[in-house]
């Protein structure tokens, strides 16, 4: 996970090309989704003229966000969820307080993953006071003024960075493997040990043949109503 204040002032570089096309002055957050919408490159004079990168052209983030597509940066309107400048609000500064009313601090600024999704909070309670975190799955409500949790789960960094793979979106099933139909197929599948000259010569041309290519071509099995900025 990564600060996201981490990604403002990166350079924006076009994988194809190589060109530079803008910087990131913003990043734009759907809250109740808990994820990335898109990265503000430019500033208009109403909200939804103002010109983003979709988070779905990002290709990479590294020393400069990496994007593709033929136009990878497009005015606000032509995001379904930005479409509404009235519901845009600022994440950074807002009361975090818990569900009896009590304020616990400010939320300083939000960690993601690379897939634009919200990890959690850092959340500040003083000059004096080391920063909190807590993890997006203890977070009730975002609104204008104030993002309701259950403030009972702040932790402190260190044991967020510990635990923060255990708070990552599921990873989709890999696809099984495709069964073997005949005698043949289970041969180049999976050939027994054998000592017989015969035998192996037999393998072998069976593998040569069309149909190992189906067992090769098998997927392998090793082990993404506010919108807030940060």
């Amino acid at each position: 996970m990564r600060k996201a204040k981490e990604v403002i002032g990166k350079r924006i570089i076009h994988q194809t090309t190589g060109a530079e096309l803008a910087s990131v002055h913003d990043i734009i957050f759907d809250a109740p989704a808990r994820r990335a919408v898109a990265l503000l490159v430019e500033r208009g004079g109403w909200f939804r003229e103002a010109r983003v990168v979709p988070w779905t052209a990002i290709t990479g983030i590294g020393d400069v966000i990496m994007v593709s597509g033929e136009q990878p940066i497009v005015t606000a309107s032509e995001i379904p969820e930005l479409r509404d400048e009235d519901r845009e609000i600022r994440l950074t500064g807002l009361a975090v307080m818990n569900e009896h009313g009590d304020r616990i601090g400010t939320v300083g600024d939000l960690y993601i993953n690379d897939a634009g999704e919200v990890i959690g909070y850092e959340v500040k309670q003083g000059f004096m006071s080391s920063p909190k975190f807590l993890f997006a799955d203890s977070v009730k409500a975002v609104g204008r003024d104030a993002v309701i949790a259950d403030t009972s789960q702040l932790t402190s960094m260190a044991r967020a960075r510990e635990e923060a793979h255990l708070h990552q979106p599921a990873a989709p099933d890999e696809p099984p493997l495709p069964a073997a139909t005949t005698v043949e197929e289970l041969a180049v599948a999976e050939p027994a040990p054998t000592t017989d000259s015969a035998a192996r010569e037999s393998i072998d041309t069976t593998a040569a043949d069309g149909r190992a290519n189906i067992v090769e071509g098998a997927p392998d099995e090793t082990r993404r109503d506010e919108l807030p900025r940060s």
